[in-house]
């Protein structure tokens, strides 16, 4: 019975020790300043530095309300992975005009997968060719776990406009 205990706390422990943080701060090499670091989720991105500017980003960005009502049938069977760098501009200025539109599309946004960058583009661990990051942030649109689109650092048109045209594209 001890052997099975130990073995069951080393089993556990070593789980615990693989497993990632979730909405990780680390000090930014380039800017010596917090940033997120790794999976992260709503809760992190509303905290902090960038949540200051996320709140504020969200609350006056208005979609547009004909789009959205487009978009809501169409989001079955579909899921997100962003991208995004807390110390970008742009990541600043998108990721929270985007959820906007999710939530106003009726979308659960609790399962997007969101994947913070440091300045290089680095997170140990991530594959960075696999994903083929280039610029953030980086919205990949999947149907049924399959890539469909990406919005990539800023929307050609408004959020809603390019994700509606993913959407009805593939």
């Amino acid at each position: 019975m001890k052997k099975i205990i130990l073995c069951s706390f080393i089993l556990l422990t070593g789980l615990y020790s693989f497993s990632q943080r979730v909405n990780k701060i680390i000090t930014d090499t380039k800017t010596q300043k917090p940033i997120l670091y790794g999976k992260c989720n709503l809760k992190g991105l509303q905290t902090g530095e960038f949540g200051e500017i996320y709140r504020m980003e969200y609350k006056y960005y208005a979609p547009d309300s004909n789009i959205l009502k487009q978009i809501k049938p169409q989001l079955k069977n579909i899921s997100f992975k962003i991208v995004l760098g807390s110390w970008c501009g742009d990541s600043r200025e998108q990721i929270p005009r985007f959820i906007k539109v999710l939530d106003l599309s009726g979308y659960n946004t609790k399962k997007v997968k969101f994947t913070a960058l440091d300045h290089y583009f680095k997170l140990e661990g991530f594959d960075n060719e696999k994903f083929e990051i280039k610029k953030l942030p980086t919205i990949i649109v999947y149907r049924n776990k399959k890539e469909i689109g990406r919005i990539i650092e800023t929307p050609v048109d408004t959020p809603e406009k390019d994700l509606l045209n993913i959407l009805k594209n593939k």
